[in-house]
């Protein structure tokens, strides 16, 4: 008897694998709207035109009705074991190239690993549009991870995030208006390290490629801000040296910003 109900258990099993394997991705659309709903509609998420399986898809990616790009994804089975449902994506639109692997596990953790790619100049002149900061160059992304991740209750900012990794920037000319007053400066290439102090929050220093001096420093904080600081040595880069006699690694001006 055992036997028997062991055998049927393995057939019913195999049949649902079967089924899944070959469930059409536009199932995936459904889980994101699921998803948007059970987060209290914080991010409306949406995935159009998919094609392919669950298992191995692809579609166009909408994040509160803007496009974010094609999107194509890949199960990766053997992270079951580890009780997590995690998959291999690639996204790719005008503005950036990006892939790498999410996972979602216990206690509603994510986890995005191995995230690279490259994020092209137009999208860092439209972000920092709002700064009347105009860069030239790209930024290279070359690997980061977004581990141990829980959202808060208002799914708009993290509740803890562990966050490790490095990138690049081209570096070249950068235009800017201050005080009424439009500049334009020459900047080197730059290499951003980021990394998590145990029981903190991520935080950033960016240095220059060729000196390794250090020219910024950069924080999240858990009430849904950043603190980017500003060294002596990238005022003198920029053709305005701060006043004193601290050295050129040293802050000589922060400033803070609420993103949520």
């Amino acid at each position: 008897m055992i036997k028997k109900l062991a055998i049927g258990l393995a057939l019913a099993l195999l049949i649902i694998g079967i089924a899944l394997w070959q469930a059409p991705a536009r199932l995936v659309s459904t889980a994101l709207v699921n998803a948007t709903l059970s987060n209290g509609g914080a991010a409306e998420i949406k995935l159009l035109a998919p094609r392919g399986t669950l298992w191995n898809g692809s579609g166009q990616l909408l994040l509160n009705g803007k496009p974010v790009g094609d999107v194509s994804w890949q199960v990766q089975s053997g992270r079951l074991l580890a009780l997590e449902a995690a998959a291999a994506w690639q996204v790719r639109n005008a503005d950036y190239s990006l892939k790498g692997s999410a996972a979602f596990g216990r206690d509603n953790r994510i986890n995005l690993r191995n995230l690279r790619g490259v994020v092209r100049q137009s999208f860092l002149r439209n972000a920092l549009a709002r700064y009347d900061i105009i860069p030239v160059g790209d930024l290279t992304i070359e690997r980061l991870d977004i581990t141990d991740l829980q959202l808060n209750e208002a799914g708009n900012w993290p509740r803890q995030v562990y966050a490790e990794g490095s990138a690049q920037w081209t570096g070249g000319p950068v235009s800017y208006r201050l005080a009424g007053q439009n500049s334009h400066i020459e900047l080197p290439a730059m290499t951003a390290q980021i990394s998590t102090p145990e029981g903190g929050w991520p935080t950033l220093e960016v240095s220059a490629q060729e000196t390794g001096a250090l020219l910024m420093n950069g924080r999240l904080t858990p009430t849904g801000s950043a603190a980017i600081g500003i060294t002596r040595g990238l005022t003198r880069l920029t053709g305005q040296p701060w006043p004193g006699s601290e050295p050129d690694h040293a802050i000589v001006l922060e400033v803070e910003e609420q993103l949520i």
